[in-house]
């Protein structure tokens, strides 16, 4: 279980941003959902890049994962 989500982060993380993307633009261009999934998309973009290495830094991964959390935050309580 643990390879399959290694191997497929990125592609399931492109497609449920990529459809909160589309959701946020087609209802009012809801400003929230499109950054939202935005966000999710780079991030685990960059997760799986870091993943595919030889050898993956874990604090990268962890970097990547505190500062979304911090920007979804961020976000939601402006």
């Amino acid at each position: 279980m643990k390879e399959i989500i290694k191997n497929n982060i990125g592609w399931l993380g492109f497609v449920i941003g990529g459809s909160m993307i589309f959701i946020g633009y087609y209802y009012n261009k809801n400003v929230g959902l499109v950054t939202i999934g935005s966000l999710l998309v780079g991030s685990s973009m960059a997760i799986d890049t870091q993943l595919k290495q030889p050898q993956p830094k874990i604090w990268i991964i962890y970097l990547i994962t505190l500062s979304v959390f911090v920007m979804n935050f961020l976000f939601l309580i402006k």
